[in-house]
């Protein structure tokens, strides 16, 4: 709970210091791309998957690493959702698990989305796992909420399977992941 009054206190500290009306310096900022005068026309066009997102592809697995990908972790009347894994298999102790959450507006995003943070993660000893959840327009919420804590109750039950400690796991998301 300090943690949380903590973070909302910084947070509400930085709006009173930085007010909305106040003028931002985009003079660094890159021009928009060609097509597009606004920024909603891009965030639309890039939403609706018309626009291919740039994805950080580092395809090498560190040695000792086993990546497995697309394990359904749940069946819904939508779809079946799915998470990848990245453990240890052969190591003597547990690492601990980061799950990442991807973001896409609750709308959009895959678990492949984090796969360069993962492999970096996966670099440093830790198991990692992403996972998917049903977006805004295929269930009510809190079905995507729900999905993150199946994906997490999942997780720990297979601890021991995929060589991993279920008393060591964090959550991480971007955007919409960072809010489940």
């Amino acid at each position: 709970m300090f943690r949380f009054a903590f973070i909302a206190s910084f947070i509400s500290l930085f709006f009173l210091t930085h007010p909305a009306s106040a003028e931002l310096d985009l003079s660094g900022a890159p021009e928009m791309p060609k097509g597009y005068e606004t920024r909603e026309a891009l965030e639309k066009d890039l939403f609706s998957g018309k626009i291919p997102v740039i994805q950080m592809n580092d395809s090498e697995i560190p040695e000792g690493v086993k990546f497995e990908k697309n394990i359904v972790f749940k069946k819904t009347d939508e779809k079946d959702l799915i998470l990848d894994l990245y453990t240890h298999p052969g190591s003597d102790e547990k690492a601990p698990l980061l799950v990442f959450i991807h973001g896409g507006a609750w709308r959009g995003g895959k678990p492949a989305d984090y796969h360069y943070y993962c492999v970096k993660f996966a670099k440093l000893g830790y198991a990692v796992a992403t996972v998917s959840y049903r977006f805004s327009q295929e269930a009510k919420f809190p079905a995507a909420l729900e999905d993150v804590t199946d994906s997490v109750r999942w997780l720990r039950e297979h601890a021991e399977e995929y060589n991993y400690d279920p008393n060591r796991i964090a959550l991480i998301g971007g955007s919409a992941g960072g809010h489940l």
